[in-house]
């Protein structure tokens, strides 16, 4: 969805439109619920990223089995 460095600045502009809540909007209303953000350790491996990547207020990374185990109590867990 960049589009040559475009695509940002539309879905900005798009979501500004339609007064879609930005994505640290989003971010600190779900920390004020409790939420739980639990990044993948499989997909950091792809990726090349390190705990120093990841925002402030994440958890510590977790693999499939972990979470799976972990989120048996959880109301959604997404994938």
């Amino acid at each position: 969805m960049n589009f040559v460095g475009m695509g940002p600045t539309m879905m900005k502009k798009l979501a500004d439109e339609h007064h879609v809540a930005s994505p640290t909007e989003l971010l600190e209303v779900a920390r004020d619920l409790g939420v739980k953000l639990v990044p993948c350790q499989m997909t950091m491996d792809l990726l090349g990223l390190t705990k120093d990547d990841l925002i402030e207020g994440v958890d510590a990374p977790a693999g499939a089995t972990t979470m799976l185990l972990e989120a048996q109590e959880a109301v959604t867990f997404f994938i």
